[in-house]
């Protein structure tokens, strides 16, 4: 990989991550970025318990390479978004706790061994429980694409990391065992942020246990809490602890205005996505609310539309420490998503497009990284092919499972189709 003279990220020095399944990887964006080597040797939330995890080869390995400015393999998503002038994970990580390169030097032995362990930051993917099919997802993180699976691939089969599963049967239930949350908290002594994902974080009740644990232990005023949540699901019980921690930031989960939303989220209704973002708007001073985008072939013809609705809608709250009043980022996964399909005239032609449906300059702004970031997508010549024709597969598809007309709600991306197929 590229070299980079001022290469830094705290997360391989302090950072745990678990997954939906339970075992634990070097952080989601490692994941999003499609390597397959980002699990910490196929270490399990249970191995917390008796095993340096902190130590194991693969942090050693990472540790070494950020110390000689080399970005390392699992780091790639953060290198793209870098070099398409956006802000990516390393950097606003870098900012979030008192712990500088510096610092990580004097604890890391030649080896990548670290010398001391303070574990800052979790982020727990609780397990598969939700109540959407959104497209870009599974049935890894949605159990309900259990009831969709075989239909949209022609198998119930499906691999996480090389580990196969079944709609039939797959155990992502550690979330909702209690003693998984003790022993986290027993690992809570230094931390200072926790991001809950899913599934619907909203619906995995027993993560409670692990906020009352940090509550009663007094951590909880010193801890910012992130969820990335789907905005149907807004439970009051949530909201009476909230209040007893620092900071808590809500990422909301929105892909466009209306029936795109709606068809990319399936099966959300856009009149409750609504309300709840007012909801959301009102809520204390000690929580945050920002949109997160993803960014597929299906929707970048809706970009303008979206950012123009956010900034109409003037929310107090909602977006106000975003930059252009919204966060995005691409789908790397599945591939046939993703936006780096077009040719170059398909992306020419749709970015000039939206760059002429608006006079934004802060939406323009935006426009300009995306155009760059569209360019730089991680897909080969041979993945470009099989991800064309899968779409095309996928578009009828997922038009029958949800009877809508997709041809009408996506009409740039199915002409794009119809291009390939000539």
């Amino acid at each position: 990989m590229n070299n980079s003279n001022n290469l830094w990220c705290p997360l391989p020095w302090s950072h745990i991550a678990v997954k939906s399944n339970g075992y634990l990887r070097v952080c989601s964006h490692s994941q999003s970025g499609g390597n397959k080597n980002t699990l910490l040797e196929h270490l399990r939330i249970d191995d917390l318990k008796g095993t340096d995890v902190l130590n194991c080869s693969t942090l050693k390995t990472i540790r070494k390479q950020i110390i000689n400015n080399e970005w390392p393999e699992q780091c790639r998503r953060c290198k793209i978004e870098k070099e398409a002038g956006k802000r990516s994970r390393n950097e606003w990580e870098a900012t979030m706790y008192n712990f500088t390169k510096d610092d990580a030097q004097r604890i890391t032995l030649e080896d990548g061994t670290i010398t001391e362990h303070k574990i800052l930051s979790l982020d727990l993917r609780l397990g598969n429980k939700c109540n959407l099919q959104c497209v870009m997802c599974y049935p890894g993180e949605s159990n309900q694409w259990h009831k969709i699976q075989e239909q949209i691939t022609g198998s119930k089969v499906f691999l996480i990391d090389d580990i196969t599963y079944t709609t039939d049967y797959s155990d992502f239930t550690w979330s909702e065992q209690e003693s998984y949350y003790k022993l986290l908290l027993e690992h809570s002594q230094y931390v200072k942020k926790i991001k809950f994902g899913g599934g619907e974080p909203f619906l995995a009740k027993q993560h409670v246990t692990l906020l009352e644990g940090l509550i009663s232990k007094g951590l909880a005023a010193d801890i910012e809490l992130e969820y990335s949540i789907n905005v149907t699901v807004l439970p009051n019980y949530i909201f009476e602890l909230f209040a007893k921690f620092k900071l808590v930031k809500l990422c909301a989960s929105v892909d466009g205005v209306g029936v795109v939303d709606e068809a990319i989220r399936f099966p959300t209704k856009w009149s409750v996505v609504e309300t709840n973002l007012d909801l959301l708007d009102n809520l204390p001073d000690n929580i945050s609310v920002f949109t997160s985008t993803t960014v597929s072939i299906l929707n970048v013809e809706f970009l303008v539309e979206w950012m123009q609705w956010l900034k109409h809608k003037n929310f107090k709250k909602i977006n106000k420490d975003t930059f252009a009043g919204m966060v995005s980022h691409p789908v790397m996964n599945p591939k046939y998503l993703n936006v780096g399909l077009m040719t170059e005239q398909q992306h020419a032609r749709m970015f000039d497009y939206l760059d002429q449906i608006t006079t934004d300059t802060d939406i323009k702004e935006q426009l300009s990284q995306w155009n760059m970031y569209a360019k730089s997508m991680p897909l080969t010549a041979p993945e470009i092919l099989q991800g064309r024709q899968e779409l095309a597969e996928f578009f009828t598809k997922m038009s029958a499972v949800q009877k809508a007309d997709w041809k009408l709600i996506f009409p740039k991306c199915y002409e794009m189709i119809q291009e390939w197929n000539d």
